[in-house]
């Protein structure tokens, strides 16, 4: 019965739209209706709409079993044979070994600063330099230290000209530090780099070393293509000055959604292992919000942190950086590097906070007896 009442009750929507929308225009055009129009709109309109309908549905259904009967042909199911099953067993378990890390934020340098700083409650404070429009301090984090003007100047002299496409003068300060914290955290990997090809040791003595580096920037959506792309050329100019044996390459990936720190880092690990020649590769993100245009935009929001908004958000600035290299490439790493695995996300249908029971979907997904 209830498989009749669907079909059933969508033929009479049908026709009590159209008989309504017809009813309409007969009585907004004061036309009176013969017996012909009657059989035309009220009978033979409706059984075209749900005709045209079938129709419609049934080509949408199975537009490949059309074509493939049309040309007289069958196409098998594509087979996924064990071999490629394989594969896509042996890359879920790719692997990576840190070599080296980076770090600038407020709270120090290094990892076990920061840690000490927050054990301590280190937080933002009101910031000297940034004021809402009442005039009243921001509470932000900021690194001291940092030389806006004169990051200005190098990003003018670089060799490697600036695209024509950006104002070095129209840079705004949050801009300009997450440069600069970005050079600062990529010239102390470049130098892990160095010392990571140069210690290798080759039983060939005319055998060259290991000199591929691949330098992947993870850069906030906000940026515009010319940011972008000076970002780009100020990584390259300090490869050339730090690093200038090696063969090293730039890309960068706008964070956004489907493009978060976990998918870079995932697309990193394949393709270090993927690679067949031992390389070495930099991952790096930096962001800054310590700007009067970036306190003004977010003060218009309504999103910036104040006496009377407790939830708000309050400018900050950091960057971080990793040196990796494959698991596989065992004359580049060192016994003590620790590893990382691919990273496993998962969107839950519903909110964590209204599960009743734990959800192990994620860890039940990921690679076991690594």
């Amino acid at each position: 019965m209830i498989r009749f009442l669907k079909p059933a009750l969508r033929v009479l929507g049908v026709f009590a739209a159209v008989w309504l929308l017809v009813f309409f225009y007969w009585q907004s055009t004061s036309r009176m209706p013969g017996t012909g129009d009657v059989v035309l709109w009220l009978g033979l309109l409706p059984l075209g709409v749900l005709l045209a309908w079938w129709l419609l549905r049934r080509a949408n259904a199975a537009p490949a079993a059309v074509l493939l009967a049309a040309s007289g042909t069958t196409r098998a199911a594509p087979k996924r044979t064990d071999k490629a099953d394989k594969a896509d067993v042996d890359e879920a378990r790719f692997r990576v070994c840190v070599l080296a890390s980076s770090l600038r934020a407020p709270g120090g340098a290094s990892a076990q600063e920061l840690i000490a700083a927050i054990a301590e409650g280190k937080g933002a404070a009101p910031d000297a330099q940034l004021k809402t429009d009442d005039g009243f301090p921001v509470f932000a984090s900021r690194i001291a230290g940092l030389d806006t003007d004169a990051l200005r100047e190098q990003l003018a002299g670089m060799p490697l000209a600036p695209s024509a496409d950006i104002d070095l003068q129209a840079l705004t300060d949050d801009r300009l530090r997450a440069f600069q914290i970005m050079g600062d955290t990529l010239i102390d990997l470049l130098a892990k780099a160095n010392e990571t090809v140069d210690g290798i040791v080759v039983d060939d003595p005319l055998a060259a070393r290991p000199r591929a580096l691949r330098i992947s920037l993870l850069l906030p959506g906000g940026w515009s293509e010319p940011e972008r792309l000076l970002a780009m050329q100020w990584v390259q100019h300090l490869c050339a000055v730090e690093s200038p044996a090696l063969a090293w390459t730039v890309d960068s990936f706008r964070s956004e959604a489907g493009a978060t720190g976990f998918v870079l880092l995932d697309r990193v690990i394949v393709s270090v292992n993927r690679d067949v020649r031992q390389t070495l590769h930099i991952v790096l993100a930096a962001e800054s919000a310590l700007s009067d245009t970036r306190v003004a935009q977010w003060e218009t929001a309504g999103v910036l942190y104040t006496s009377i908004r407790r939830t708000g958000l309050m400018p900050g600035e950091a960057a971080a950086g990793l040196l990796l290299t494959a698991t596989k490439d065992a004359g580049l790493q060192h016994a003590e590097a620790p590893q990382l695995g691919r990273p496993i996300a998962s969107q839950r249908a519903t909110s964590a906070d209204a599960a009743r029971a734990g959800n192990a979907g994620v860890l039940e997904r990921s690679p076991t007896n690594c």
